[in-house]
């Protein structure tokens, strides 16, 4: 579905003004200031976040507009944060909603009104996404305290005590693009209960009175936690209404500037009408039992909405505080690493189990991969999560090497070929339809091509300006690096899984390994590729084991100036140490990784069949020089994510509780470098109850259980 964006100009002011509404974005007397008054001062920012024991802050947004309100709360977070440096709040999310959003241009221009936000602004511009539907989660890293930690007279952690850590605080942005009356309510069956604060910013109810719905009272009432506050610009009657009818006290005070009301308030739920709450809570009760029946993303539990729910945190009665407990994640690979990064990043420990001598054995191991978006012409469920974590895993990448990570890659672009009459007409669609914006994608000619490449093509073509090669164990070791640094990660090397077994009573999982040792722990993430098919609590997932091979083939005289990634049927690397990566051969139920020289014959012939009579394609050398890795698949090419449920138990849906801590990162194909950084962000979020950057419906599409309800709905 096409974004459309905001039809705005720039007044004599400088502010900018949206000509759909006849409204301005911020106000003409000062923008910043307003926000400081109407949104940080009347939800009492400073005294709740200095009052908060909990890990993590959420506001909820109804307008992003400019992102002013955003840059002033992270503003504010940085300054907090700098000011308690030891505090336990260390992670603000900001939750927004914009369903006209504004193009990188415009916002450029309106940000430079506040040249005091400078810095902020100039991060999310470089960060601002392709204007697509659905969320773009943006992280927005403060800098890094350096704690020395108490000596204990133990000697044997002593050492260990003595090394400074770099405490971890992050800034999170969750840019939703769409209609914020279908996006609140979505998120509120997956997170209810999260929000601490709202700002309420939509344009003046009586110039858009579309946002101004009982729905959207409603699905705030179910995503605030308790005591949650709220304020707004407007003191109109229909805000009033619908925010008390839905449980919030609502009091009028002295609004900024010229304007002379405002309002805020507390969400307060016994507040509610009795008819509607009594409404509700039976209505919610029979979505209860319809989504844990047929909906499977319903059927992960609310794993935590406070800490002391989370099953990775309990509750240590002498200080009532809350302590982390053992998180175990298995796989060598891009996703188990992203999923160790994620978890460093939130500020949990965790050991990860390497089952050979060093990382990245398998398809992560292997010298070049290329990161690039597969999308389709009407904007399928699939290439909408794919566009999202392109976007996601470009952001990642790029702040990992900002704080000064090493890993070989370039930002050269990837450039898809139409290379047959099939392929000409289905990019002619894709553009046509103009469902995906040009800096996520564009057509080029022959001519465009030709220069892009910097050899000949001789075909049109679709380009991803963001597109890029990396070496995936490069990567992969530097994200290790990166999460070992934090002193959060330890990684056990030669820990080969055996089987998992369930502790009922103690409610841990008991790693069996192949050295005949255990370990027990309270929550496993399996990212294991292909060998997840050896455990009993997977045989029921459908994933297949492919077989791929790449060609490692020596650079010629003609072919070195390639200097973007070709896509045809298979695909061609720019040079790195002198040689091009081409491939891959693809062969389903084959976990072989034996060299195979009819596979490096079919890798040539389509590179030939699909760029003929190129000169610098011709002048290639196969040496019968490649690598070989198993990527794991699903029947339906989506990844799999989330808990992974007994089918006995899934068969009992409403009979206690289904959560036994066992998650699932896996059937990635060849495309986890796009897809595991988002995927593996959202597994953590899920994990520890925390804001999801997916939508219910994607949450769906790649829930490991989801075949189990297909076959069963």
């Amino acid at each position: 579905m096409t974004i459309s964006t905001a039809d705005l100009y720039f007044n004599e002011l400088g502010t900018p003004v949206a000509a759909a509404f006849d409204d301005v974005y911020f106000s003409n007397h000062n923008g910043l200031k307003e926000t400081e008054y109407v949104f940080i001062s009347n939800n009492q920012l400073q005294k709740r976040w200095l009052a908060c024991r909990k890990s993590s802050f959420v506001i909820a947004e109804t307008g992003f507009g400019t992102g002013l309100n955003f840059l002033v709360v992270l503003q504010h977070f940085a300054k907090f944060r700098e000011q308690h440096p030891t505090h336990p709040l260390c992670h603000l999310f900001f939750i927004s909603s914009e369903k006209f959003p504004i193009t990188k241009p415009a916002l450029t221009k309106a940000l430079a009104h506040w040249p005091e936000l400078h810095n902020f602004a100039q991060d999310l511009i470089a960060h601002y996404p392709p204007l697509t539907h659905g969320c773009h989660r943006l992280q927005f890293p403060l800098p890094r305290e350096t704690r020395q930690q108490a000596v204990s007279p133990d000697k044997a952690t002593r050492a260990q005590q003595q090394t400074q850590q770099q405490a971890v605080a992050n800034v999170y942005l969750d840019l939703w693009l769409g209609d914020v009356n279908a996006l609140f309510p979505s998120q509120a069956k997956v997170t209810p209960n999260i929000v601490d604060a709202w700002f309420l910013d939509g344009f003046a109810p009586s110039k858009n009175p579309d946002m101004w719905q009982d729905s959207l009272f409603s699905a705030m009432a179910k995503l605030s936690a308790e005591n949650a506050t709220f304020a707004t610009f407007t003191a109109a009657g229909v805000v009033k209404r619908g925010l008390a009818k839905h449980g919030f006290t609502v009091e009028k005070c002295a609004g900024f500037g010229k304007k002379r009301d405002m309002l805020r308030g507390v969400y307060q739920p016994e507040m509610a009408d009795s008819q509607a709450q009594i409404r509700q809570q039976r209505q919610t009760k029979e979505q209860q039992i319809v989504d844990a029946i047929f909906t499977p993303y319903a059927a992960i539990p609310s794993l935590a909405r406070t800490p002391a729910t989370s099953p990775l945190l309990t509750k240590t009665t002498a200080t009532n505080t809350t302590s982390i407990t053992r998180v175990a994640v298995v796989g060598s690979g891009l996703a188990a690493l992203n999923v160790a990064w994620s978890f460093v990043q939130h500020r949990i420990p965790v050991t990860l189990y390497c089952d050979e001598a060093h990382l990245a054995t398998g398809a992560s191991g292997n010298r070049q991969g290329a990161l690039y978006p597969q999308l389709t012409v009407d904007a399928s469920r699939s290439s909408s999560l794919y566009a999202q974590a392109f976007s996601f895993a470009v952001q990642r990448y790029r702040l990992l090497l900002h704080h000064g990570a090493t890993f070989a890659h370039d930002f050269c672009g990837v450039l898809q070929c139409a290379f047959n009459d099939k392929q000409i007409a289905r990019q002619n669609k894709l553009l046509a339809a103009n469902n995906w914006p040009a800096d996520l994608v564009h057509g080029v000619s022959i001519e465009e091509a030709n220069k892009i490449a910097g050899v000949t093509v001789n075909q049109s073509g679709l380009f991803f300006p963001n597109g890029a090669w990396f070496n995936p164990k490069q990567l992969t070791e530097a994200l290790a690096s990166a999460a070992i640094q934090t002193g959060l990660l330890n990684i056990q090397y030669h820990k080969c899984l055996t089987h998992l077994e369930y502790l009922t009573e103690l409610k841990q999982w008991r790693l069996h390994w192949q050295d005949q040792q255990c370990t027990e722990v309270n929550t496993v993430v399996l990212a294991m590729g292909h060998k997840s098919q050896q455990l009993a609590q997977l045989q029921h997932l459908p994933l297949q084991s492919v077989r791929g091979q790449v060609e490692s083939v020596s650079a010629s005289a003609k072919s070195a100036p390639l200097q973007t990634v070709l896509c045809h049927k298979g695909y061609v690397t720019p040079t790195f140490e002198g040689e091009h990566a081409i491939g891959a051969s693809f062969v389903k139920d084959d976990d072989s990784n034996c060299y195979r020289d009819e596979e490096q014959l079919h890798n040539q012939h389509v590179l030939t069949n699909a760029l003929p009579d190129n000169a610098w394609v011709d002048s290639l050398e196969f040496s019968h020089s490649g690598r070989v890795s198993i990527r794991c698949a699903t029947q339906d090419r989506l990844p799999l994510m989330g808990m992974v449920l007994d089918p006995l138990a899934m068969q009992q849906p409403l009979q206690g509780n289904m959560s036994n801590n066992l998650f699932i990162l896996s059937g990635l194909g060849s495309r986890g470098i796009c897809t595991a950084p988002l995927l593996a962000e959202t597994l953590v979020c899920q994990i520890l109850g925390k804001p999801l950057p997916l939508s219910t419906t994607q949450l769906a599409a790649v829930n490991p259980n989801r075949f189990y309800w297909r076959k069963h709905k």
